[in-house]
């Protein structure tokens, strides 16, 4: 027996026995591999954990100390491969040494709104009825403001710098 799919336009004739019998990471890599959308996506994020990466190494000037007024706004060149910004600065090395605090930010405020989020998934469903009522009520309060306002109110009460911006995200995100 054999199913069509259509996907972006195109028209894909599985075979069941061929699906049945992949596992079910190989059957997700083979969709996956399907997807010019989804390999450009992660390609792009491959690229990103790159630069987080080697981003010390790969840039070319510092990022906040090699100011040259003269060349403020330069276009890109070989010298400046995306060239400078309003102080002169080389934009490339920025982007390089910002990808590393860009990927911590978001590793560690997605992974502490999945264990807070997961556990209190895991406490209501498993807890008494008042228990999973005061979580539930209490994921609604945070559902009720906006995404932006609720994150600035947290930053608010924790103050200024990253660890606490990653916590006021995560915080947003532990209803989700």
């Amino acid at each position: 027996m054999t199913s069509t799919s259509t996907s972006g336009g195109h028209v894909t004739q599985f075979n069941d026995e061929h699906i049945k019998s992949r596992s079910l990471w190989k059957d997700v890599l083979f969709r996956f591999s399907r997807s010019p959308i989804g390999m450009m996506g992660a390609v792009i994020v491959l690229l990103l954990i790159i630069a987080a990466l080697f981003g010390p190494q790969l840039a070319t000037h510092d990022p906040n100390m090699d100011m040259n007024f003269d060349l403020r706004w330069a276009p890109p060149s070989l010298e400046h491969y995306f060239g400078t910004d309003e102080l002169g600065r080389d934009m490339f090395s920025r982007i390089m040494y910002g990808a590393r605090i860009s990927v911590q930010v978001g590793l560690v405020a997605v992974s502490l709104a999945t264990v807070v989020g997961t556990s209190l998934g895991i406490l209501a469903g498993y807890g008494n009825r008042w228990l999973d009522e005061l979580i539930i009520r209490s994921m609604d309060v945070l559902f009720a403001f906006p995404a932006i306002l609720l994150a600035i109110a947290v930053m608010a009460i924790l103050g200024r710098g990253i660890t606490n911006a990653m916590i006021a995200i995560g915080i947003v995100y532990i209803p989700i």
